[in-house]
């Protein structure tokens, strides 16, 4: 199982909005002379303590022993599309980094604060080095761009494939109902009514669209489901309904334009006419 170690300190959960499930989160206690102590996320504590982890001991790679004194709520680490992981949060008075990154929330203006803190920064102790300053925002879009373009791209491809399928489908069944002008004559010269002309060819040009988008349709599921798996997604579902109610409708809906001004054009004939042509 895949198991992230983070160095956080004071304030890091209320400031990040990380719930605590329970116990507390690090303060002022936990400092280098202190009890070694460690949060856990419930994720971590679900599956090796049964959801009861606070109290519980922790044993790290140089063999020193940490009392959990906390348990929060379980949040994605690198990117959006991952689930959560198991995670481990040691308290940096406890567990120095020298590389840190400073995560700080106002009511103001964000973009606004970046130089403040960074100066802030350099008066307390001017050897630190302060880069990439950037609003959560702007590192959330950044950290998606390639998935947005990816989305992009298959959307481009998948608008331009409906737009073929629709001229496809209206190009065939206009032509069929063309080629079957005849056959319309000979009904309406022994009598058959023109509603019930175009019910005929609507019913039987809608069979055959019906069973081309059930086949579509069961194809799309599989093709889906086996993308997803290879390519998880954010927000959405691989068998999202709205797409597979209004993809099939509209190609439904084509079919019936497609048919009914040549049916209408060949009601309007001659029936004598039609019959005479070979």
């Amino acid at each position: 199982m895949e198991l992230v170690v983070n160095v956080v300190s004071d304030g890091y959960f209320e400031t990040m909005q990380i719930p605590v499930r329970t116990g507390r989160t690090f303060d002022s206690q936990d400092r280098p002379s202190g009890a070694p102590v460690a949060i856990v996320n419930d994720l971590l504590a679900n599956r090796f303590f049964a959801g009861n982890a606070l109290g519980k001991k922790l044993r790290d790679s140089r063999g020193r022993v940490m009392e959990i004194v906390g348990v929060v709520q379980s949040h994605k680490y690198l990117t959006v599309q991952e689930p959560p992981v198991a995670t481990v949060y040691y308290p940096l008075e406890q567990e120095y980094s020298p590389r840190m990154t400073l995560a700080a929330r106002t009511d103001r203006a964000p973009r606004a604060m970046v130089e403040p803190i960074a100066r802030a920064i350099v008066a307390v102790d001017g050897r630190v080095p302060v880069y990439r300053a950037m609003l959560l925002s702007a590192h959330l879009e950044e950290s998606t761009s390639a998935d947005r373009l990816t989305t992009s791209l298959v959307a481009l491809c998948g608008g331009m494939a409906l737009l073929l399928a629709t001229i496809g489908v209206y190009g065939v069944n206009a032509y069929a109902v063309v080629r079957r002008s005849r056959e319309i004559g000979i009904r309406v010269a022994l009598g058959a009514r023109p509603p019930d002309v175009v019910r005929l060819i609507l019913g039987e040009g809608l069979r055959v669209m019906g069973f081309g988008v059930t086949l579509g349709l069961v194809a799309a599921v599989l093709t889906a489901r086996a993308l997803g798996s290879l390519m998880p997604l954010y927000g959405v579902r691989s068998t999202d309904p709205l797409t597979y109610a209004t993809v099939p409708a509209l190609l439904l809906f084509v079919a019936l334009l497609a048919a009914l001004p040549p049916t209408r054009r060949a009601l309007r004939l001659d029936p004598n006419a039609v019959l005479r042509q070979e």
